[in-house]
């Protein structure tokens, strides 16, 4: 496992998230030759997404006097902190994530659209433009235990619990057989997890 910290921030790294990073970007294609440079650039686009990311997760936590921990696993990035704070302070951990991979999106577009990128350069700036598009709209999706289920449960309160696990196994449900209809089967696959996770919650 890799360990590091950045910005004060213990940083954990878990050997499945580079394996999961590789096939993402193409690992079962490669055939030799120079085919490992785009693999490359891809894991190296979707680590420093999700480590943007979980900072704006981190730092939010930070400014409500947390003292948060980041970890990049099979399925994504957490970042686990005590659960002391209200209902308004976690909307805002919830939404600071999200806010920053928009954020992360609108930079690269504009850097390709407004600004003359260097040929080398606007591949990778393409490449984060739309992992952190595709990840902020399947993110905010209302499914524990992504932001968006996050926000719902405590927008919803604890008292409807129940509710929030309902609506998320219901759109991982229908939104992972669209995907899978139209050849998305990774994520699918693992909207199909999360809908049993919010199943179990439910029960």
């Amino acid at each position: 496992m890799l360990k590091f910290s950045l910005f004060g921030f213990p940083v954990q790294v878990q050997p499945w998230f580079w394996l999961v990073a590789f096939l993402l970007g193409g690992g079962f294609r490669m055939r030799g030759g120079f085919d490992w440079l785009p693999v490359l650039e891809w894991m190296t686009v979707i680590f420093l997404s999700l480590m943007v990311h979980e900072l704006g997760h981190a730092f939010a936590v930070r400014r409500f006097g947390g003292w948060p921990v980041i970890e990049l696993q099979m399925f994504g990035g957490v970042t686990y902190y005590e659960n002391r704070f209200d209902r308004k302070e976690r909307l805002i951990i919830s939404a600071a994530g999200p806010a920053c991979s928009l954020a992360l999106m609108v930079a690269a577009a504009a850097s390709l659209y407004l600004l003359p990128v260097p040929p080398f350069l606007r591949e990778i700036t393409w490449m984060t433009m739309w992992i952190n598009g595709i990840w902020t709209v399947f993110n905010l999706l209302p499914v524990l235990p992504m932001d968006g289920g996050q926000i719902l449960r405590d927008v919803l309160g604890p008292r409807h619990f129940r509710l929030s696990c309902m609506i998320g196994m219901l759109t991982a449900v229908i939104i992972g057989v669209v995907l899978f209809h139209y050849g998305w089967t990774f994520a699918a696959v693992l909207l199909g997890f999360m809908a049993f996770q919010n199943y179990r919650a439910m029960r």
